[in-house]
């Protein structure tokens, strides 16, 4: 269900999309709690991601935030780094969507103090920082310049 709502999403089709989520949703409160048997990371809280990545496919920045800041990542099982490092760079995205690159960059270093890995060499992660880094004058985002030299982006 989850993957077919960001397929729907990704078709721009909102009300398949929401209705996969919302089934998806009753689903996982009936499990109750997030749990990554056989590798299927399903529970509540990763639903809400999917709710979050689907609104980032539909191109809704100001649903992304509501939903992402919906996700409690805590609750993610340890080694569900890239899960929990997602919700921060569709946030970062839907920050940079409204020009509030600021909140970007706090949103990208909370993904990387997650799973680096997933912010070096995540390309909208990289495409979110050089767009940062062209629309802030030198030293302007505090953190900009090293997040751009970790991930490797030129500035």
């Amino acid at each position: 269900m989850l993957t077919a709502a960001i397929a729907a999403a990704r078709l721009d089709d909102r009300r398949e999309a929401n209705r996969l989520i919302t089934q998806a949703q009753d689903i996982a409160e009936q499990l109750g709690d997030d749990r990554n048997d056989h590798w299927t990371a399903f529970g509540p809280t990763n639903v809400r991601i999917h709710a979050t990545s689907a609104a980032v496919s539909l191109g809704d920045p100001a649903d992304v935030i509501i939903q992402g800041e919906q996700v409690e990542t805590g609750n993610l099982p340890d080694e569900l780094k890239g899960r929990r490092s997602q919700v921060y760079i569709d946030m970062a995205w839907a920050h940079s969507q409204q020009r509030n690159d600021t909140a970007a960059v706090l949103s990208l270093m909370e993904a990387e103090r997650l799973a680096p890995e997933a912010v070096r060499f995540h390309p909208q992660a990289r495409d979110l920082i050089q767009t940062a880094l062209h629309r802030s004058r030198k030293n302007a985002i505090p953190g900009l310049d090293g997040l751009a030299e970790r991930a490797g982006v030129a500035a």
